[in-house]
Parts: C-alpha cells; structure tokens; sequence
C-alpha cells in the first residue's frame, strides 16, 4: 500500500475501516429485518 496516499486528509487504512464498519452496520439491518432478532449470537 503507498504510505503517500490519502483522501482529505485521510490515510487508506483509515478509509478502509470505515468501508468495512457501513457494510457490517448494513448486514446487521439487513439480517434485523429478516429474522427480527438483532444478534444470533446474544440474545438481545
């Protein structure tokens, strides 16, 4: 990965993590509506 790079002040990795954070919080939406559970795993 180029250490150069950034976006608004912002390194790659950084942006990366976001990325994967908005596609977790999605999936958990997602699965939240077809099961109406929040979490298999803890029962919330």
């Amino acid at each position: 990965m180029e250490t150069s790079n950034s976006y608004m002040g912002h390194d790659n990795v950084l942006i990366h993590v976001i990325e994967h954070y908005i596609i977790l919080t999605l999936d958990i939406i997602f699965q939240y509506t077809q099961t109406g559970k929040w979490s298999d795993i803890i029962d919330v």
